[in-house]
């Protein structure tokens, strides 16, 4: 109900002849992520004409971002909100509607992280509201078909590596990239692949005159997962650096809020080696399923064999009757091995999960100290940065005295 009064204005101004522009409103600073009608009422296809008639009459990058963002924010809050029922009917749809809106949003955060009229301040800020529309609550995932989570997982993938290109990365190589016409998103992968392979990120171009971004990380034995890893901790060292930097300058609100997103850019990365160590058991588990060709082939082989000599020869029923009695001992014996067999198989999995766990454990320590040391290289870094800084101040500052004295002698002599 709370939109009701503003789409009402705007279709009476339109209605008897207003400015447009009067009807619409400034878009607000921060993202508005509640629902407000629902697929089904009344007011929810006003709502939808409203959306769009902001957006037409929109035309800064920075501004249709924000709206793009938050229209996106409101289709996964609408979502939350629907009644079983009411899911089995609307939530594919506000589902497309959200990949659709995240997708434009990209388009319009990579022109605002180009335009240098805009803040560094504004493109930080916008870049995180992209990197916070695009993540999906677990309960959320969970309604989702296995087909729809595929695809609204990679819409997400592609806006969190918008959001964080010019984090941690070298903005020369992102320029340069740019000019070659790859989107943010690939730059992301493509710089990524190249750190990942130890190939140059002008390897990784040439290799994409003949195939496709997804092609050459499957060519190289990458998967998405390996990319965010490496976007994640690029971020992490950014932020690092961003911490030391405001420790040295004793600016505790942003330390404590940098310390904050630190410990969950820290959870991600221990969730990304937990994911790997779970996508190398699939493959195990896929490569232990499958049965070897020259197996197959052989008991094709043998099949035929017995095919042809049954068609050769006439068997005795004395003889057919002594195998089949044969065959039902053997399959008595089997049975009963079976249940030894079982235990034997659940001893195989505990310990296989046992391996699994100490191996993600281990991943996580490494990741762990992998990331403290590099925290401490940064606040190194950055604290060394802080004394010159405040060395070259207080050479400037005695410069300047220098030069005052001077010209209060000279004034003397005069």
């Amino acid at each position: 109900m709370k939109k009701f009064l503003i789409p009402t204005a705007v279709v009476l101004s339109l209605g008897f002849g207003g400015q447009v522009s009067a009807a619409v409103p400034s878009t607000p600073d921060n993202l508005e992520s509640e629902a407000g009608s629902l697929p089904g009422e009344f007011l929810y296809k006003l709502d939808q004409f409203y959306e769009e008639f902001r957006l037409a009459f929109t035309f800064d990058s920075e501004k249709e971002s924000e709206l793009l963002l938050q229209f996106a924010a409101e289709r996964l809050a609408e979502a939350t909100e629907l009644s079983d029922e009411e899911k089995g009917e609307f939530l594919e749809d506000l589902m497309d509607s959200y990949q659709e809106l995240l997708e434009k949003a990209q388009e319009e955060v990579s022109e605002v992280i180009e335009d240098d009229s805009v803040s560094d301040e504004n493109q930080e800020e916008i870049s995180e509201e992209l990197e916070e529309v695009a993540e999906l609550d677990e309960e959320l995932e969970s309604e989702l078909s296995e087909d729809q989570l595929e695809q609204v997982k990679e819409v997400q993938d592609k806006a969190y590596l918008v959001a964080n290109v010019t984090k941690g990365f070298d903005m020369e190589t992102v320029k340069s990239l740019r000019e070659a016409e790859l989107g943010y998103g690939e730059i992301a992968k493509v710089i990524s692949l190249a750190e990942l392979s130890g190939k140059t990120p002008e390897e990784i171009t040439t290799m994409l005159k003949e195939s496709d971004l997804d092609s050459v990380m499957a060519e190289l034995g990458y998967t998405m997962t390996d990319i965010k890893e490496v976007v994640y901790q690029k971020k992490a060292d950014y932020l690092q650096t961003l911490l030391a930097e405001a420790e040295a300058n004793g600016d505790e609100k942003t330390a404590k809020k940098l310390n904050k997103k630190l410990d969950s850019y820290h959870k991600r990365l221990e969730k990304i080696a937990s994911r790997q160590v779970d996508e190398e058991e699939a493959e195990e588990e896929e490569l232990d399923t499958d049965v070897p060709e020259s197996e197959e082939n052989a008991s094709e082989e043998d099949d035929e064999q017995v095919t042809e000599s049954d068609e050769e020869e006439d068997i005795p029923s004395t003889v057919v009757t002594s195998a089949k009695s044969s065959s039902n001992e053997e399959e008595t014996e089997q049975v009963n091995a079976n249940p030894e067999k079982q235990k034997e198989k659940q001893q195989k999995a505990t310990e296989k999960q046992k391996e699994a766990a100490e191996k993600a454990a281990e991943k996580q320590q490494e990741a762990a100290e992998k990331a403290a040391e590099k925290q401490q290289k940064a606040a190194e870094k950055a604290k060394e940065k802080a004394e010159k800084q405040a060395e070259e101040r207080s050479e400037k500052k005695e410069k300047g005295k220098e030069k005052e004295e001077e010209e209060e002698e000279e004034e003397r002599d005069e």
